[in-house]
């Protein structure tokens, strides 16, 4: 009986060294079944995380696009995220390698994760002069635009890297390359697209111009110093 017991206490420390392995700092590879598209999550010791998605922008250009950039913490089998500049949270947990998505982001629901790098990437969060220009150029938009009407249909960026589709019934889905993003439910507020994803419960933002919708706070927008203009087909 006493073999038995041994055993059995054992056993459930073993699926806890393997439990607590899957969140240890390093960087980590996302099966997402996408034909074009790769994901990574990096986790470092001091609890700073990001979630990238990167694809071949041409043959010799990587473009990588950092989707999610903050916070985490383990709780027992779940990981929680906290995203610093959009402030929303996700809740993750993570059995057998494979991921289930209590909150964020849909495409990562089911999907396997392994460790590839136990020394983590180094991350670099945006500058102070790259937010504030940023800042200046949403404000510049929403300076020559007064109130434009907005057209139903898919708009994409000139990289074809994002597109959103806008449709009937208040409904949208928002892409990177085939990798569905954001959807749910989306209402116009002046010149400002508002995007309710509700896997996330979270609201993120388009500026509304002259047949174009333009990043103000949508997934991704870090990934380089540009300002994502969305154009309608």
């Amino acid at each position: 009986m006493k073999s038995k017991k041994y055993l059995s206490i054992l056993l459930l420390l073993l699926s806890c060294v393997s439990l607590w392995a899957q969140m240890n700092p390093g960087d980590y590879s996302i099966d997402i079944e996408s034909g074009s598209v790769w994901c990574g999550l990096t986790l470092t010791s001091d609890e700073t995380y990001q979630i990238t998605l990167d694809c071949n922008e041409t043959e010799d250009i990587v473009y990588s696009a950092v989707l999610s950039l903050g916070h985490y913490t383990c709780e027992e089998e779940r990981l929680i995220l906290h995203d610093d500049y959009y402030d929303y949270d996700m809740d993750l947990s993570i059995i057998d390698n494979v991921i289930s998505v209590n909150q964020g982001f849909i495409f990562l629901n089911n999907k396997s994760i392994e460790i590839y790098n136990q020394q983590p990437s180094n991350i670099y969060p945006p500058s102070d002069d790259f937010l504030n220009q940023r800042k200046r150029e949403i404000e510049s938009f929403f300076d020559n635009n007064d109130l434009p009407e907005l057209l139903f249909g898919i708009y994409s960026d000139t990289n074809k890297l994002y597109s959103i589709k806008i449709g009937w019934f208040n409904c949208f889905q928002l892409y990177f390359k085939d990798v569905l993003i954001l959807q749910g439910k989306w209402k116009q507020q002046g010149n400002m697209l508002l995007l309710y994803d509700k896997a996330l419960g979270h609201v993120f933002s388009l500026g509304i111009g002259n047949k174009e919708l333009v990043g103000i706070e949508i997934p991704g927008e870090f990934g380089g110093p540009f300002f994502t203009v969305l154009k309608m087909k």
